[in-house]
C-alpha cells in the first residue's frame, strides 16, 4: 500500500514537472517561427524557400504539437511559397504516421 502511494506521488510530480516544459516548448517553437518569418522581407526566392524549409524542419523536429505549430506558421504567413513548403512537410508527417489519404488531402491544399 505504501509503495502504491509512493508511486502515485512520483507520477504526480513527474506529470506536474512535465506540463510546464511542454508549454515552454510550444511558446519557444512559436517564437522561433515568428523570428524566421519576420526576416523574409526583401529576400530572394531561394532564400525564402530555405527559410520556409528551416521552419518546416524545425517544427517536425520539435516533436510536440506538430499540427498546432504548422497551423500557427500558416496563420502567420499565407504566401504561396510558404503554404506549399509547409503543407508538403505536414503531409509527409501524416504519411509517416500511416494516413496516406489524409496526407494526400493536406498536400493538395498546398
Amino acid at each position: 500500500m505504501i509503495l502504491i502511494r509512493f508511486g502515485l506521488y512520483i507520477m504526480l510530480i513527474a506529470v506536474s514537472l512535465g506540463l510546464p516544459q511542454s508549454a515552454f516548448s510550444q511558446n519557444d517553437t512559436q517564437r522561433r517561427i515568428d523570428s524566421v518569418l519576420l526576416t523574409l522581407d526583401g529576400k530572394s526566392y531561394q532564400e525564402q524557400k530555405k527559410a520556409y524549409n528551416f521552419v518546416k524542419s524545425f517544427i517536425l523536429k520539435a516533436g510536440v504539437d506538430v499540427r498546432e505549430n504548422f497551423e500557427y506558421a500558416l496563420s502567420k504567413d499565407s504566401t504561396d511559397l510558404g503554404r506549399m513548403v509547409l503543407y508538403e512537410g505536414y503531409s509527409k508527417r501524416i504519411s509517416q504516421k500511416g494516413d496516406a489519404e489524409g496526407a494526400l488531402q493536406v498536400k493538395l491544399k498546398g
